[in-house]
């Protein structure tokens, strides 16, 4: 293996000197010691680093030859000089030279990931890396969702582990955001701090799935360990010694109903003057008193100990027009406007009521000693209402000066050029940072270039998508993070890449590659490069064979783009699979469908509607996932490979196989319904009998093998599946199939099923 291979960012100067190898050490025996004159807890740190690696290949770090630490000045031309390094290795010993202290540690780091023991030695080749990032932030924003929100302290520093690792240095982290309404007809939300002056503040997890391990339903409700346990202030300081900035996002308009909903005075209000518990009503004082108080908890409690200046406000997927359903479990199927139309609002359009909102929070941000205020791109390219656009008059008149002369159709259509002038007139347009977000692996899809990066004139991120969805399939998504690496290489107004991600030990392949795009784009290559890389560095010998089970999994869950010549799209196997097959998107209410919902019989119209279609895709993807959890499984055998990975990737790639083939068991059950076939009773029970098993076994190796933060959403979904199965199983057994409808399973549905949903 080329040792460069080994780093996870591939450096961007690199000079071979010849000669031999120098020797840090041979099996057992040390040859080398740590000289570090660079000062500072970024110093500590990267000394603390390599005395763990090497010291962990090596035994105790005595010998002759000095690994020094030490900061020197920056070449010149390079961008992010205090993020840069060179590691050299000669015959004098190895020395790294930081440009900056996190330069130093991430020259740390790179030495690291050389460092392996071959043929009884520890040798390094005689060269010079000098290296640097293209963008100044890398990272990732980790949402308040599921897994997150069972997350011990010790789980979250793994977090910060991982991120040092791959050279990243933002963790923006969701401290407060909320969905529709989903399992046990409850809002789906989440607050991660805790603040005696708004006690009501406060979300539990409730899980429920069947632990094959214990035997027995688990049915339980907890606390948020890092709300109940209040470690966020110390999971800052462990960041902020790694080099870690942390940028806590409270959401408000969109995602939003928790607050309004326990403090009904801040609430958006309908014509009448109700509350719709959804967003805000921004003519109340009541409602910045409130989010102030919350800011101000934020910084001076955990941020400003740590000496962290960013703050995220989010504001995205605002619905503008009617509202959305599904956010108030009183009367879950209205419409619930997050725009406030009380007899003040009304006055002002949406999107006045928007950005005079984002201009007052990030005013008292800044006046707080927030030096970077983030905010979502998305709703600047949605299209207000526009019976009231015409407000937008007096700001267009007064932008002219700056934009030039643009009519109103303009103005509705670049939203972006007004904001731009009224965070002029605040003095706000050097700390406000825009997050271009899309998670699309089309390129056709995309919604925005690096053209209208530079021309909105704000400083940007771009945030792509590490997966996210894990509680429901494992996603691919190095696609879409190349795009938007590609787009990030073309803005100049672009200074980083922060991706929007959930947290799960399967994401580590997208989050590598990820890691490389942000560092260097043109040294990390293609998603292809980077899966050869990924496979070459963690399953050694399995490598080859690793790349081609990868491949076959991308397989299992690929978005596209096709459609026939009528205009129908070609069904895809995200389509299939996440989108119809698995039962997570089904947990929510739709409009116009009961709650809850009739899964699987909503899902087997539509398959039954181009069956031909999607039963052939659901025996490629069985067969697809099969052969990648077989090539996983036998790489968990392979002493050169990460067993841990190989089975976590084989686990992921037995969810698509189960799923297919559980669906294919209901067709089958369905044509011996429709056919009336000999013994119908007697058949349908044996192959529920045996998918429940199957189910059963899955959660098994699930318990066995995933992190413990994750049972509670994954085994929730796979706890329906197995019901679903012993429902059929126990009516069938009886003889009788009379009320056996695979297309609404709810006659026999036992009292435990719907508990589940």
């Amino acid at each position: 293996m080329n040792i460069l291979d080994r780093i996870i960012t591939p450096p961007k100067q690199v000079r071979f000197f010849g000669g031999e190898d120098v020797i840090l050490g041979t099996a057992g025996k040390s040859l080398c010691h740590i000289q570090n004159s660079a000062s500072g807890q970024l110093g500590q740190t990267a000394e603390n680093k390599l005395r763990h690696t090497l010291g962990g290949l090596l035994g105790e770090l005595e010998g002759a030859l000095p690994v020094t630490l030490a900061y020197a000045p920056a070449p010149d031309g390079i961008k992010n000089a205090d993020q840069g390094y060179r590691l050299t290795v000669d015959e004098s010993g190895v020395r790294i030279e930081g440009f900056g202290e996190r330069g130093l540690l991430y020259g740390a780091v790179t030495l690291c990931q050389m460092a392996a023991i071959e043929n009884n030695r520890l040798a390094l080749p005689q060269l010079e890396i000098v290296d640097w990032p293209d963008l100044q932030r890398r990272g990732h924003f980790i949402e308040s969702r599921y897994g997150t929100n069972l997350m011990k302290l010790c789980d979250w520093k793994s977090i910060i582990d991982d991120f040092v690792e791959k050279k990243q240095n933002i963790m923006s982290m969701s401290l407060y955001c909320c969905w529709g309404m989903q399992y046990d007809s409850e809002v789906c939300e989440y607050v991660y701090f805790s603040l005696d002056k708004y006690p009501k503040l406060k979300t539990s997890v409730r899980t429920k799935y069947y632990s094959v391990k214990q035997k027995r339903w688990i049915d339980k409700t907890e606390p948020t360990p890092i709300a109940s346990e209040d470690f966020f202030l110390e999971l800052c300081h462990y960041a902020k010694a790694h080099g870690v900035e942390v940028v806590p996002l409270i959401n408000s308009y969109g995602h939003n109903t928790l607050i309004p909903r326990s403090y009904p005075e801040v609430s958006a209000k309908f014509p009448d003057g109700s509350p719709t518990y959804n967003g805000f009503c921004t003519s109340s004082d009541a409602t910045y008193n409130l989010l102030f108080d919350i800011y101000d908890a934020i910084i001076d409690r955990y941020l400003a100990p740590c000496g962290f200046t960013s703050f995220d406000i989010g504001m995205d997927e605002i619905d503008d027009q009617s509202g959305v359903i599904g956010v108030y479990p009183d009367d879950p199927f209205s419409a619930r406007p997050a725009f406030c139309e009380c007899e003040k609002c009304r006055k002002v359009p949406n999107y006045l009521k928007f950005v005079n909102h984002a201009i007052r929070l990030a005013t008292h941000l800044k006046e707080k000693g927030m030096k970077t205020v983030y905010i979502c791109n998305d709703m600047f390219f949605r299209s207000f209402d526009p019976k009231r656009d015409f407000y937008l008059t007096p700001i267009l008149d007064a932008q002219r000066a700056e934009t030039g002369d643009l009519s109103i159709t303009a103005a509705m259509d670049n939203h972006l050029a007004l904001f731009w002038g009224e965070l002029i007139k605040h003095g706000l347009q050097d700390i406000m940072v825009m997050n271009w977000w899309k998670y699309t692996d089309v390129r056709e899809r995309m919604s925005f270039t690096a053209e209208d990066i530079n021309s909105s004139k704000l400083k940007s991120i771009v945030k792509p998508m590490n997966g996210y969805y894990h509680w429901n399939l494992l996603r691919p998504a190095a696609v879409n993070s190349h795009i938007l690496a590609e787009v990030a290489s073309k803005a100049d107004d672009c200074t980083g890449y922060v991706s929007y991600s959930g947290w799960a030990k399967p994401f580590d392949r997208t989050n590598s590659a990820q890691a490389a795009f942000a560092w260097g784009f043109e040294q990390a290559g293609s998603p292809e490069k980077q899966l050869q890389n990924y496979c070459r560095r963690i399953f050694g010998n399995s490598a080859e064979d690793c790349v081609r089970a990868f491949r076959l999994l991308d397989l299992c869950n690929r978005e596209g783009g096709e459609s026939y010549e009528d205009g129908t799209k070609v069904l895809d196997s995200r389509t299939l699979t996440e989108r119809t097959l698995a039962y997570y998107l089904f947990s929510y209410i739709a409009k116009d469908k009961p709650y809850p919902r009739n899964f699987p019989g909503e899902s087997m119209q539509t398959v039954l509607s181009r069956r031909d279609e999607y039963e052939r895709l659901m025996r490629l993807v069985s067969s697809a996932a099969k052969e990648a959890s077989a090539l996983f499984g036998a790489a968990a055998a392979d002493p050169t490979a990460d067993r841990a990975f190989a089975l976590r990737y084989a686990l992921e790639a037995d969810n698509f196989s189960l799923l297919c083939d559980d669906w294919l068991a209901l067709l089958e059950a369905h044509d011996m319904l429709s056919d009336g076939c000999d013994d119908a009773a007697g058949r349908i029970a044996a192959l529920a009998k045996k998918r429940k098993n199957a189910r059963l076994g899955h959660i098994e190796r699930s318990e066995e093998i995933e992190e413990h933060y994750l049972h509670s959403s994954h085994l929730r979904n796979q706890s329906v599946f197995m019901q679903l199965f012993a429902d059929i199983e126990a009516y069938a057994s009886s003889g009788d199939v009379s009320k056996l409808d695979m297309l609404d399973l709810s006659n026999i549905a036992s009292a435990q099923l719907n508990n589940l949903r």
